[in-house]
């Protein structure tokens, strides 16, 4: 829309067939938790700490968000449909690891050679521009030492994030139906892991 509230239509940038063919998006979501392993190991005053509380703090803090958590990584088609999921993990991993942990790539292309005989891709934002998968494909990241590589790099990236907005749309509506994830008092992976991790 314009200034004035009116629809206009905006051209978008052409691809040559056979080479963009993206069918959805791919995303990590940090779900923030209780510190692990806070506090004393009993309540009597001078009661030392719990034991491996160093070793489990550090297994689940995430240095990008400072903050202890999980993540989730998601496909997710344009209508807000999940294709696939896996987690949760640790967020102190990158969502490349998770990638690598998942096998999803893999996955997704013996399913699409199977059943479709095309191969799609998911694409995602610059964490996920490693050129080795074959189903996942991530935004050209402007360099720290300049500009995008070209006009070409720069447009693409533009009209993708506008259409990338439908995965975060559905991490709100998630939130929003299950509010639990919202309660890190809740997630607790010191006193009941897997009843935490069934919340998931």
């Amino acid at each position: 829309r314009d200034d004035m509230g009116n629809i206009q239509e905006e051209p978008g940038v052409w691809f040559d067939p056979g080479t963009f063919n993206t069918v959805g998006f791919v995303d990590c979501k940090v779900y923030e938790i209780g510190t692990p392993h806070s506090g004393p190991a009993a309540p009597e005053p001078g009661s030392p700490r719990r034991p491996w509380w160093y070793e489990f703090q550090r297994a689940f803090y995430d240095g990008h968000h400072r903050l202890h958590a999980v993540k989730m990584l998601s496909f997710i088609a344009p209508n807000g449909l999940y294709v696939a999921i896996w987690g949760p993990a640790s967020a102190r991993r990158d969502d490349t690891r998770l990638v690598h942990w998942s096998n999803i790539d893999d996955l997704l292309f013996q399913m699409q050679n199977r059943y479709f005989g095309a191969l799609s891709i998911f694409f995602g934002d610059s964490k996920f521009r490693v050129r080795r998968w074959r189903c996942i494909r991530g935004r050209h990241a402007r360099s720290i030492f300049g500009p995008w590589n070209n006009a070409r790099e720069e447009e693409e990236d533009r009209v993708m994030n506008r259409a990338r907005e439908s995965i975060e749309h559905s991490y709100a509506d998630q939130e929003n139906h299950l509010q639990k994830l919202k309660q890190e008092d809740l997630l607790k992976m010191g006193n009941d892991p897997v009843a935490m991790l069934k919340l998931f």
